[in-house]
């Protein structure tokens, strides 16, 4: 099964090379955001009880994790082109591990989610933000960006081995991003929330990976975060990868 995964992520990643535009195609709305909402909201950062004394640095983990949710959709799209190709049915006749065909692909998502947030942290400190733990630190930002994206990109296949259609693999992505996002702490902390905007972000996944990417970059080690972080990572990669691969299993059937 490794050996497989391998040489399918060896040819997605070769895919990606090709058409580096893909690289770029969701960095759109976030590199808006971050230069434009960390302007509009700095003075936030003023009021009582704002838990940094820059905004950028407390929005640029909400949008490292935009950019994660937006990227993630991706992978459904390139499992709708290998539908239409033909390549997945070729796959699926073969004797290769279901698991396998995820594996390779979402492997792919995770370098190309690492290369996005690294350029969304890049222009970050370019306008002044900072990451507290340093090299390290950034390290594991991508490492918890990463593993979301993996995590989330398993949704992105349910969705798109369920519909067969590129179109509304990615308005459903669209549709579930935002939501995801106003109503998680990925703007505004929770004390600065209505009551139950409050107790919706408490349910929410993203609220989660946000504040574990965020406390490597405006304080130090907080493995409380950090771990649940991981925590709903792990409980969204179990659902979302489980779901793709029954989904695969009954494909052809």
């Amino acid at each position: 099964m490794i050996r497989e995964s391998y040489y399918l992520f060896g040819r997605a990643l070769k895919k990606l090379a090709r058409t580096p535009v893909m690289i770029f195609f969701s960095l759109f709305m976030p590199l808006l955001w971050i230069l434009l909402f960390s302007q509009l909201f700095r003075r936030l950062a003023d009021l009582p009880g704002f838990p940094t004394q820059s905004y950028l640095d407390y929005f640029t983990a909400g949008v490292v994790t935009m950019t994660v949710l937006t990227s993630a959709f991706q992978s459904g799209m390139a499992i709708v082109l290998d539908i239409e190709s033909g390549f997945l049915d070729k796959l699926l006749v073969a004797p290769v591990h279901r698991l396998s065909i995820l594996l390779g692909r979402l492997l792919t998502d995770g370098v190309r989610i690492i290369i996005q947030a690294s350029i969304i942290i890049g222009v970050a400190l370019l306008m002044g933000a900072h990451i507290k733990n340093g090299f390290l630190g950034y390290l594991l930002i991508l490492f918890i960006a990463a593993s979301f994206g993996i995590a989330w990109a398993g949704i992105s296949n349910i969705v798109a081995i369920a519909t067969k259609n590129s179109e509304v693999t990615m308005m459903l992505g669209m549709l579930l991003t935002f939501p995801l996002l106003f109503m998680s702490t990925a703007l505004m902390p929770l004390s600065f929330q209505p009551d139950w905007m409050e107790q919706v972000s408490k349910f929410n996944p993203a609220s989660y990976v946000v504040d574990g990417i965020r406390s490597l970059m405006i304080a130090n080690y907080d493995w409380s975060l950090i771990g649940k972080a991981f925590l709903v990572v792990g409980i969204v990669a179990f659902f979302s990868l489980s779901g793709s691969v029954v989904m695969l299993r009954h494909l052809r059937k």
